[in-house]
């Protein structure tokens, strides 16, 4: 008996299947009208990108050499090109004949000329011009406008280099004897970078007129640098940089970034002003993978720093030390402190 109600059963799904498919007369995929074909669909011409400078040093002493990266599309792997600057010699290359790669790259050096520049390369019958500027720290306007990925560019996209003198802070006597005679800037004071948000409050401090240009960036000195150039030209009394730990977070960080005191204390310098420069070390992070070159970059700001003339406001030994201003139960914490440690940080960046 079984047997034969499900051989009825297999008979009636078999025949309403049947049906089914008879009265679908056109694919199930069937475009309607007005909406174009899917690219999925059909073979089309993949898209390369141009060659374009990936990578570019945003801090560069006058006397150094340094060097942009490129990146190559590898349309055609084994093509023979060619680049350089504009007015000078082109430097022959060969793509690499691997055609499972997307893309080659290479360094080109910089000129030390400052002034708009423009790179020059030729890959089988195509060429282009890459244009990217230097820029002296002593410039009244820094072009800088935002970020391409990580890197400086100003407003039509074009990569900036900032070239500075190199300063050794307390030994220059230089630079030592020219920031005692320079007035305080009359502009209000600025925060510069991460306000080290924790549940929602932060460390940025609240007293009237302060500006705030935040930003959480891997390469908080290049983020810096942007923010400079939107306040520069009100003349800031004092300054408050927050690197924060997005460097040491997305292993971003080298010693490059100690050149932004440099840069800054040059750039108000040039204008004939000085501001109270005011460093924020961030605390140690959590995580214990990361505090071995934490504490590296930690003693590397705070010398650099105090050798010119910043005051350094250590986060670690106010927040409390081996995380305990960020602990929010055992085993959970914050990012960064909260609470009470979030407090008395606020309270040190005031002046």
């Amino acid at each position: 008996m079984f047997m034969r109600v499900l051989r009825w059963i297999v008979v009636v799904v078999a025949i309403w299947l049947h049906l089914g498919a008879s009265e679908r007369e056109s694919p199930a995929h069937l475009l309607l009208d007005g909406v174009p074909p899917s690219p999925s669909s059909h073979p089309g011409e993949r898209l390369w990108p141009d060659p374009h400078f990936s990578h570019w040093p945003a801090l560069a002493y006058f006397d150094e050499d340094r060097n942009a990266a490129l990146s190559l599309p590898l349309r055609q792997p084994g093509q023979a090109g060619a680049w350089g600057w504009q007015d000078q010699p082109a430097i022959p290359f060969r793509l690499p004949q691997n055609p499972q790669l997307n893309r080659s790259s290479g360094l080109l050096g910089l000129p030390r000329e400052i002034g708009d520049h423009r790179a020059r390369i030729s890959i089988a019958e195509g060429h282009w011009e890459l244009p990217l500027r230097m820029v002296p720290v002593s410039a009244a306007r820094w072009p800088h406008a935002r970020l391409r990925q990580g890197f400086p560019v100003d407003a039509d996209d074009v990569p900036v280099v900032l070239r500075l003198q190199r300063d050794y802070g307390q030994g220059d006597r230089r630079w030592l004897s020219l920031r005692r005679r320079l007035p305080l800037g009359e502009g209000p004071a600025v925060f510069i970078g991460d306000p080290l948000e924790a549940l929602g409050r932060d460390v940025v401090p609240a007293y009237p007129g302060l500006l705030r240009q935040l930003s959480d960036e891997p390469f908080p000195a290049h983020a810096a640098l942007v923010a400079w150039a939107q306040v520069a030209a009100q003349r800031p009394s004092r300054l408050i940089w927050s690197p924060g730990n997005a460097s040491i977070e997305q292993h971003r960080w080298t010693e490059e970034e100690l050149r932004l005191i440099e840069a800054l204390n040059q750039a108000a310098a040039a204008q004939g002003y000085r501001f109270e420069g005011v460093l924020l070390v961030p605390p140690l992070p959590v995580e214990s993978r990361l505090q071995e070159i934490a504490k590296q970059r930690r003693v590397a700001l705070r010398y650099h720093a105090s050798r010119h003339g910043w005051e350094v406001v250590d986060g670690e030994s106010i927040a409390g030390q081996q995380g305990a201003g960020a602990r929010l139960q055992p085993g959970l914490y914050t990012r960064y402190p909260h609470g009470q440690a979030q407090d008395r940080l606020r309270q040190a960046l005031e002046p």
